[in-house]
C-alpha cells in the first residue's frame, strides 16, 4: 500500500491480487526493509 503525503486515500501497489508469481503478486513474503528515502524492499 502506498500512502502519499497529503493524500486522503492510499493505493495498493503490490500484493492485492492474492498469492502468485506475477509482478503484482507476492508468493511468500518473509522480510522487508526500508531505505533512507522511504522505499520498501520485500523479500519474497
Amino acid at each position: 500500500m502506498r500512502w502519499c503525503e497529503g493524500k486522503k486515500e492510499g493505493e495498493i501497489v503490490v500484493g492485492g491480487s492474492g498469492e502468485g508469481s506475477q509482478s503484482n503478486q507476492l508468493y511468500g513474503p518473509c522480510g522487508l526493509s526500508f531505505d533512507d528515502e522511504g522505499n520498501i524492499y520485500v523479500a519474497d
